[in-house]
C-alpha cells in the first residue's frame, strides 16, 4: 500500500485521512458516540448559523473560543451532555472543518485521531492507497502541529499491521515520532 503524507491539501489516492487530533475529531466523534444522529461540517461560522434549522445543535469554534450563540463548543467533554441526544447538529472549526470543505466532496474521506486508530486502520487496509492530511492552521502554525504529526504516525502504526507500506518522507517522519 502506498502511504503519503500532505499537509492541508488532498493528494491523489484510494481514500484520504484527515487528522485533527486534539479537538475537531474527537468532539465529532464523541458527539455521535453519545447520541447526535448526524452532523453538518461546514467551513465557516456563517455557514454553520445559516445551515442549522431550530431544533439542531450549532457545535465549534474560531481559533479555540466558542462563537456567540453557539450551544457547545470545540470540545469532546462537552459531548457526554444529555443535550446532544437525538439532535442534529452544525459544526464548525478553525481548521478540520475549512480543510474538508476546501477540498471538495470526495468518496472515502475518513476523519482520524487516537480513539479510532485502529479501527480506521482495519478499514484502510481495503484500499491501495492513502493520503493523510494534517489539518495544522496555515495562519497559526509554522509548519505543522506536532499532535497531528504523532496521530498520522499512530494509524501509520496500526495500519503497518495489516499490511506492507511504502512511505514518502513525511510518512516514514510521522510513524517514527
Amino acid at each position: 500500500m502506498k502511504v503519503i503524507t500532505s499537509i492541508r491539501k488532498f493528494r491523489r489516492a484510494d481514500a484520504v485521512v484527515v487528522v485533527d487530533v486534539f479537538r475537531s475529531y474527537a468532539t465529532i466523534c464523541y458527539g455521535l458516540r453519545n447520541g447526535i444522529i448526524e452532523m453538518k461540517v461546514v467551513d465557516s461560522i456563517e455557514k454553520a448559523r445559516a445551515l442549522a434549522e431550530k431544533n439542531e445543535l450549532k457545535i465549534g469554534e474560531k481559533y479555540g473560543r466558542r462563537p456567540e450563540g453557539f450551544d457547545f463548543s470545540n470540545s469532546p467533554g462537552e459531548m457526554m451532555s444529555e443535550k446532544i441526544r437525538g439532535k442534529k447538529a452544525v459544526f464548525t472549526s478553525t481548521n478540520l472543518s475549512v480543510v474538508l470543505n476546501k477540498n471538495g466532496p470526495r468518496e472515502n474521506v475518513f476523519i482520524g485521531t487516537f480513539c479510532n486508530a485502529y479501527a480506521l486502520a482495519k478499514h484502510l487496509k481495503k484500499f491501495q492507497s492513502v493520503n493523510f492530511v494534517a489539518c495544522s492552521s496555515k495562519l497559526r502554525d509554522f509548519f505543522i502541529r506536532f499532535e497531528d504529526l504523532v496521530g498520522i504516525g499512530k494509524i501509520i502504526f496500526e495500519l503497518k499491521k495489516f499490511e506492507k507500506l511504502e512511505m514518502n518522507f513525511s510518512s516514514k517522519i510521522c510513524l517514527w515520532i
